[in-house]
């Protein structure tokens, strides 16, 4: 399963390169999480969170940010721009923030970080809560899905239908016949 995630979040990167995608978090979040659950991974959720990185010797902080959290608390973040960054750190409350001695926000500040909770809590619970841009959404997933293709063609999949949400594809033809044989052949 990392695999796949790892793979699409790639794509993201590359499209997000590609087409010098920058300050949407929001848009890049419901993205993944809509084809992650698409594909039938369903412990993933969004976190809004205060950044923290490094750009070059420049500290740099994000005072509203949208990433996704997997169940064993792993963070993907589906940004490119942050992501790219050295000696990064999530914060999922202003007070985790401030306790690592990090300069407090001013009242919007505060307020922007709230409302980024709220969005984040409304994608959790299945609303469609991306960016002010449905063209990017529209084209980035257009971006991952032919290249998630491309990849399928190159590989081997289980075509049996509870195998293509959970098994990896396989390098050789001679794994997936022996795969097939263990367990979709009728027993004896």
């Amino acid at each position: 399963m990392n695999d796949t995630i790892d793979s699409i979040v790639n794509d993201m990167y590359d499209y997000q390169k590609e087409n010098n995608i920058k300050a949407e978090c929001l848009t890049n979040s419901q993205t993944l999480l809509d084809i992650l659950r698409n594909s039938g991974i369903s412990n993933v959720k969004s976190m809004a969170c205060i950044f923290v990185g490094d750009e070059g010797v420049e500290k740099k902080i994000i005072m509203k940010h949208m990433v996704l959290v997997l169940d064993n608390g792993t963070v993907i973040d589906p940004s490119y721009e942050v992501s790219s960054l050295e000696n990064k750190r999530y914060y999922g409350t202003y007070d985790a923030y401030k306790k690592e001695g990090y300069p407090s926000f001013d009242k919007d500040g505060i307020h922007q970080f709230i409302h980024f909770i709220d969005v984040s809590n409304k994608m959790n619970q299945g609303e469609f809560c991306r960016g002010e841009n449905l063209d990017y959404y529209n084209k980035q997933i257009a971006y991952i899905m032919n290249h998630y293709l491309e990849r399928k063609h190159d590989l081997f999949w289980c075509e049996h239908e509870s195998c293509l949400e959970s098994t990896e594809p396989f390098d050789s033809e001679e794994e997936l016949k022996e795969h097939t044989y263990k367990y979709h052949s009728p027993r004896m």
